[in-house]
């Protein structure tokens, strides 16, 4: 990061977000962060602190991921993969606003999986050069899985025998 970036970091729960930005306080990053637990007064303050600099780093939920237009955002992790597809869109629509460019890194587990064929196409939509091995080879595990899966669904049924 530069000394005039912005990074708004995402999580799945609230407890996620908590303790990300604990983290980043025992680290003595300038952070701050916004969930649906927090008052409104510590979400104006979050806000606050990430549009005039104070904090150049936004732990968030989905909460933000829509409405908040925070400029400069030059970095979005998604820390924990959203559930929908949409959401990974808005979220990493926070940088590279107004024509100025920007990154997104994205962690996936195991857990993510179906997601990982989509992520793919909008990745080469989006002419990444570099689609990682590891994101196909989950996206193909992952279709491995479901094809075993419709295969011993359709296997017939045993009937059990009764011998008397």
């Amino acid at each position: 990061m530069g000394p005039n970036d912005k990074v708004m970091v995402f999580c799945g729960t609230n407890g996620k977000t908590d303790y990300i930005s604990v983290e980043c306080i025992m680290r003595r990053l300038p952070s701050a962060s916004i969930h649906s637990g927090k008052v409104q007064e510590e979400r104006e303050q979050a806000i606050n602190d990430i549009m005039d600099g104070t904090a150049s780093i936004l732990i968030a939920t989905d909460v933000v991921s829509r409405g908040l237009d925070v400029g400069d955002v030059t970095h979005v992790i998604n820390y924990d993969f959203p559930k929908y597809m949409e959401e990974y869109v808005y979220r990493i629509g926070r940088t590279g606003r107004a024509g100025k460019t920007g990154e997104s890194i994205s962690f996936l587990t195991k857990e993510d999986s179906a997601n990982a064929s989509e992520l793919i196409e909008i990745l080469e939509e989006a002419n990444q050069t570099d689609v990682p091995k590891s994101l196909c080879d989950l996206a193909e595990r992952y279709s491995k899985r479901n094809r075993n899966k419709r295969e011993d669904e359709n296997l017939p049924k045993r009937k059990s025998l009764t011998l008397g």
